[in-house]
């Protein structure tokens, strides 16, 4: 009986609470305010472009990082490529297996345009004048000094991988109709929807290089850049773009003061190239002198160094633009655009973008997209 009445008791109180929360949850207020939905969404997305026949994108991987491979290539498609439909191209110093292959085809459908290439053994690997102890030795001393063995930079193959974008991946046959190029990192994502193709914008603005982060280098990786930059610019006066024009000061000086001499650098897994700047006599000589002098084997420099030395030295500011307004996550470094319109086709965190960070040199530089014309989220039909 005591159970019994228990429960009828909890019943009641049970059926009570209920009708008051009726009462006070969904009767309306005279005196509360109607609280509305913003009406200010993103418009709809422009027509999809004619596909171009001068762009691809580029992967450098192998099979087992199918994986990060099919990450990043969703995001991809889904953030702009399923409308844009740039040819992919991937390579790899290693035969692609037929599962990488089949997975790869089937995500992007039957109509995409995929080539799978292998890189020569002339590319990936040491160079004939390299001193292979000396290199080995040079590694082990970079692992010890970061007290990191599991760090990438003491692999032999990594630095091989540095070596090939830093120059002789834009050489590779598959490439050989390609003039503006996005690179894909395995592993990183887009975190904004594009309604306009950047690739297209490099073409319109005349644009020979375009990035999404750029940060201060590690001091000790590549120490002898300037008395290189010195030296080459030295020897080849006649390639060296006139000090109105180049971006050297953003390159070494913007910082110096700063940062006790640290040099800045694009983050290359997320770059736009016009491969005739790779390709331009000068960037080869450049290429060429740091390659003798064994500086991605004897020390840390990698594409990334090569490739703001050369843009600093050889490119007006003017052709030169930061990605601001492109969403991209590598890791824990990421670009993710301010403006609120940008933001809601965002789903990255505007406040923990890598621009704002103390080491960050994005931000300085002179050529940003934040001007709504010059957007690839402005509406802009040179760009269809």
């Amino acid at each position: 009986p005591l159970l019994l009445a228990l429960l009828l008791l909890a019943a009641l109180l049970g059926a009570l609470g209920f009708s008051a929360l009726r009462r006070h949850t969904y009767a309306p207020s005279a005196s509360a305010p109607l609280v509305r939905l913003s009406t200010d969404l993103p418009p709809p997305l422009p027509p999809a472009p004619k596909p171009a026949t001068d762009t691809c994108m580029l992967f450098v991987t192998r099979s087992m990082s199918l994986t990060k491979v099919r990450r990043t290539l969703f995001s991809a498609q889904q953030r702009f490529n399923n409308r844009f439909a740039h040819p992919l191209v991937l390579l790899s110093d290693q035969p692609f297996d037929a599962q990488f292959q089949q997975t790869v085809r089937l995500m992007l459908g039957a109509n995409a345009s995929v080539a799978f290439g292998l890189i020569e053994e002339s590319d990936w690997g040491y160079p004939a004048w390299i001193d292979r102890a000396r290199a080995e030795h040079a590694a082990d001393n970079w692992v010890d000094a970061h007290d990191d063995e599991d760090d990438a930079g003491g692999r032999p193959g990594y630095r091989h991988m540095l070596r090939y974008w830093a120059a002789p991946f834009a050489d590779h046959p598959l490439l050989a109709g390609c003039t503006y190029l996005w690179r894909l990192e395995p592993g990183a994502h887009f975190t904004c929807d594009l309604p306009r193709d950047p690739l297209a914008r490099m073409r319109s603005q005349n644009t020979a290089y375009a990035f999404s982060v750029a940060l201060t280098e590690m001091p000790d990786a590549a120490p002898s850049l300037v008395p290189v930059a010195r030296d080459f610019i030295s020897a080849h006066p006649e390639l060296f773009t006139d000090a109105a024009n180049n971006s050297l000061a953003w390159l070494f000086d913007r910082r110096s003061a700063k940062n006790g001499g640290e040099q800045c650098r694009f983050l290359t897994n997320s770059e736009l190239i016009d491969l005739r700047f790779v390709r331009s006599d000068a960037y080869r000589k450049l290429f060429a002198y740091v390659d003798r002098l064994g500086v991605f084997y004897y020390e840390r420099w990698s594409d990334a160094t090569v490739r703001a030395l050369a843009v600093a030295m050889f490119l007006p500011a003017t052709r030169v633009q930061w990605l601001d307004d492109v969403g991209y996550r590598h890791d824990r470094l990421n670009n993710c655009p301010q403006p609120e319109a940008i933001q809601m086709r965002c789903t990255c965190d505007p406040l923990k973008s890598s621009h704002l960070l103390p080491m960050a040199c994005s931000a300085g530089w002179p050529n940003s997209t934040h001007a709504a014309s010059e957007s690839v989220f402005a509406i802009d039909p040179h760009l269809v």
